[in-house]
């Protein structure tokens, strides 16, 4: 097979790749039809141009993906994944539909009349073969979470990525070489090494993957132990003061001195308050999703350092599956409302936040607020709501509809005054189902 024509079946491969394994969710539309382009030119151009611009379409293609995938996920591991995933199918897809047919050709166990004949139907299954595999990686994706975990590792390790980036772009380039010079005991080993690393790789990820939700999970339920131990310690207390709290409070009454008596139960109530209020850290139980559960405990932890009143009320279970948007463009959103609040707050002297995260019999409904629920009537008036001709929205709530614009079925309403705010963001439910109140 003529490089040209083998270069026409890569553009395919690699077109396959971008729209049915990467488009939407490695890069964005403008950005795959961009890296479509490139594809395109480059089938158009082999049969007016030599080589050598051949070779350089190729190399943009390969230099603009990377960097396209980076600046649309903000994550050098996720680029790696893609890559390796990308170079790992292309080589498994044309081993067995190619590269065998043409070694058992070297060796004399096929010859060449029907090797000539089973070629056209070879290449077709190779095309085809890649696009089954394209499916039964979305379907791993989807089951494990693989993707959805690494994007939410917080360490990027950019210096390792770029290394073993650069070194799986100079392997398979060096394949391509071995091909092109016919040196085909080259091209076998290279091979080997080639799908020894991405197998290393991959298995490195997901085990790097499960490891990270197993440390999350850990993490929730030290805290939560942590926070249970306090209000043992603290019921503990009020047990052994418990009669003579109750003896003071009947000394005031029997006094008929109702005002001390209604400063001494809103002392005690405040000294159990930490009983009385849900743990936010029980909440996150709730969350059958790891990446939502590091953000909010995230978020939780920023409260406690900054000493801001946190109350959190997830009253369903909320999955993955009841998320109708990319998790990843959920993730951001959420990550942008809670940074900008958290912020806001920190200004103020009465510093607390409410956050809810409910599912409705049609929608999941998110509502971020300064005030408590029984307040927020006041503040959801016509007067208070924000709009880009009342006045400019802060970069954090601009970056949210920013991205809901890409989704039907999604509002998001920001309600504001000099002191008090509420955020609430709709997603219509990816399956809608009657889910009862609580």
């Amino acid at each position: 097979m003529s490089f040209p024509f083998f270069a026409i079946l890569l553009s395919l491969n690699y077109l396959q790749l971008i729209w049915f394994l990467g488009n939407k969710k490695y890069t964005s539309s403008n950005q795959t039809t961009i890296l479509s382009s490139i594809l395109i030119f480059h089938c158009l151009f082999i049969f007016l141009f030599q080589t050598p611009f051949i070779v350089f379409l190729l190399f943009l293609f390969v230099v603009l993906q990377p960097i396209f995938i980076v600046c649309h996920l903000k994550s050098w591991l996720l680029m790696a994944l893609f890559l390796y995933l990308e170079s790992s199918l292309i080589i498994i897809s044309w081993l067995f539909l190619y590269d065998l047919p043409v070694y058992l050709l070297r060796i004399g166990l096929v010859s060449t009349e029907l090797h000539q004949q089973l070629l056209p139907f070879l290449l077709v299954g190779q095309q085809f073969l890649l696009f089954i595999f394209i499916l039964w990686v979305k379907w791993f994706d989807q089951k494990f979470g693989l993707f959805d975990s690494i994007a939410h590792v917080q360490k990027n390790y950019k210096v390792t990525v770029i290394l073993l980036t650069i070194l799986l772009v100079f392997l398979y380039f060096l394949r391509q070489f071995a091909v092109y010079n016919s040196s085909y005991s080259s091209f076998l080993y290279l091979t080997v090494i080639l799908l020894g690393l991405n197998s290393v790789f991959h298995f490195t990820v997901y085990v790097y993957s499960r490891y990270y939700q197993e440390q999350l999970r850990k993490l929730i339920l030290s805290q939560q132990y942590n926070k249970d131990l306090d209000k043992i310690t603290l019921a503990d207390e009020f047990r052994h003061d418990y009669r003579s709290i109750l003896v003071s409070l009947m000394g005031y009454i029997e006094e008929d001195r109702l005002e001390e008596a209604s400063a001494f139960i809103l002392s005690v109530t405040d000294y159990s308050k930490n009983l009385l209020e849900e743990d936010s850290y029980d909440q996150l139980n709730r969350l059958a999703s790891p990446p939502i559960q590091g953000l909010l405990l995230r978020f939780i932890e920023q409260c406690e350092e900054k000493g801001i009143h946190l109350n959190i009320s997830i009253p369903q279970k909320i999955h993955d599956a009841d998320i109708s948007i990319r998790l990843i463009d959920f993730i951001r959103c959420l990550s942008a409302l809670l940074d900008f609040i958290v912020n806001r707050q920190t200004r103020y002297q009465d510093k607390s936040i409410y956050f809810t995260l409910k599912k409705t019999p049609q929608d999941l409904l998110i509502e971020i607020s300064n005030l408590p629920k029984q307040q927020l009537s006041e503040i959801r008036q016509p007067e208070y709501l924000i709009t880009d001709k009342k006045m400019p929205k802060p970069s954090e709530l601009t970056n949210v509809q920013t991205i809901l614009k890409n989704y039907r079925n999604t509002t998001s309403v920001f309600y504001f005054d000099q002191q008090n705010l509420l955020i609430t963001l709709s997603l219509q439910l990816k399956y809608v189902s009657i889910v009862p109140e609580k």
